[in-house]
């Protein structure tokens, strides 16, 4: 409830206002950063750049800074601001080294920033984001560097990719059930965050032809998405509910960093248990920083190795038809009707047409999310003025969004004709 979050932004600046250089101001920095995301989310176009103000004048390098950081760097990648994502990687990559030695959860982060400033060794980085993120200490940061995994993967290894998304998903349920209201971490399981990476799921899923489990995806997000307006004082745990299953090559999968994960966290236990033994605090960091960085090698080169074996090799779990003749749900329809399933994929719409008997359809509209809603926009504002132009300004989104389905329904010979959308 970005509305809510300025309203406690306002009261936190009010009581604070004693104490402008004090503690207090400082410790009510998330507030205002979290007040400038707020923002951003509700159309102001200068929020985060407010917020990068803010951390220049009270917090480089702090751990105050360290969600909104956190947060402001996949949004400058989307929205095409490079030298503010490079700022808000400068940021993290200096926080994190500051405040975590290296087999802490927070070194998913500093991983995943160093693959983007230094693209070179992107792969390096992300596999070490994803063997932290294996130990368990945080399935937010987990279910990141399981999501960027699978986004460098999707074209190279769909079906590795695929079960990184899945497995992504169930850290990130895991992550918003267990999480108490009044939670710092709430802001980390935000659907905000996480609702591209979802969504590049769901469209892999379409281009593979695995209809039937985009139509599972879509509902986990539309789940995830009920789950962010819903959730209040009062709003039950549903523990286990809602968690996309998964099929033999995932559970391989997941038992694989569940190992890898485990092996690194006795890496942990055992290296603090022998410098707490035989050396002084000066020198804990440097031998903790080589026997961890060897720890973590052994654990990328485990990943590495088992995705370039088993990666796009893997067989397709049974039942599951791939390329674009895949079916759907689409047995249960009537005979005279067709089901259509529009799915926003940012430059263009992806349709599904269903009917019963038929292979499901898979079809690309070229309308973007912008028009799309610039259209829609000036349609409902005429309808809702009464004004004459409504027939004009619907024509472009009939033969945009429904003339197309309508042209993969028209009968053929011995099918009956479509009568129900």
């Amino acid at each position: 409830d970005y509305r809510a979050v300025l309203e406690h932004a306002q009261r936190a600046a009010a009581n604070s206002k004693a104490s402008q250089f004090g503690l207090v101001h400082a410790e009510g920095m998330p507030t205002r950063l979290y007040e400038q995301l707020a923002r951003h989310y509700l159309g102001d176009a200068e929020a985060l750049e407010r917020g990068r103000a803010i951390v220049d004048a009270e917090g480089q390098g702090s751990v105050y800074a360290l969600h909104f950081t956190e947060a402001a760097l996949p949004l400058a990648e989307r929205e095409g601001r490079p030298e503010l994502a490079r700022w808000a990687a400068e940021q993290i990559k200096q926080a994190v080294i500051y405040s975590s030695t290296p087999l802490q959860s927070n070194r998913v982060m500093l991983h995943l920033t160093e693959a983007r400033l230094q693209p070179e060794a992107r792969r390096l980085h992300q596999w070490r984001a994803l063997a932290i993120g294996a130990m368990g200490r945080s399935p937010a940061h987990q279910a990141q560097a399981l999501f960027e995994n699978a986004a460098r993967l999707s074209e190279s290894q769909a079906s590795l990719a695929l079960a990184f998304y899945k497995l992504g998903a169930r850290a990130l349920q895991r992550l918003r059930n267990d999480l108490p209201l009044d939670s710092a971490d709430l802001q980390r399981a935000g659907l905000a965050r996480y609702e591209h990476h979802l969504r590049a799921w769901i469209g892999l899923l379409i281009d593979q032809g695995r209809f039937k489990e985009s139509e599972q995806a879509l509902a986990f997000l539309q789940e995830q998405e009920r789950g962010d307006l819903l959730r209040g004082p009062d709003s039950p745990k549903e523990d286990g509910q809602g968690m996309p299953s998964l099929n033999s090559f995932e559970q391989g999968w997941q038992s694989r960093l569940d190992a890898v994960g485990l092996s690194l966290r006795h890496a942990s236990d055992r290296i603090d248990r022998e410098i707490e033994q035989q050396i002084g605090l000066i020198d804990r960091r440097a031998v903790r920083s080589r026997a961890a960085e060897a720890a973590l090698a052994e654990a990328v080169q485990q990943l590495s190795e088992a995705a370039a074996q088993q990666g796009e090799a893997s067989p397709n779990p049974a039942g599951q038809a791939r390329g674009r003749r895949s079916s759907s749900n689409s047995a249960t329809l009537p005979a005279d009707s067709a089901r259509l399933r529009y799915f926003l994929r940012g430059e263009h719409i992806a349709l599904l047409v269903e009917r019963r008997g038929q292979p499901t359809r898979h079809l690309k509209l070229a309308l973007g999310r912008r028009e799309l809603a610039r259209q829609t926009q000036a349609l409902r504002l005429c309808l809702e003025q009464r004004c004459p132009q409504h027939l004009t300004l619907a024509r472009p989104l009939y033969q945009a969004l429904l003339a197309p389905a309508l042209q993969q329904l028209r009968p053929v010979a011995g099918s009956r004709a479509v009568q129900h959308l």
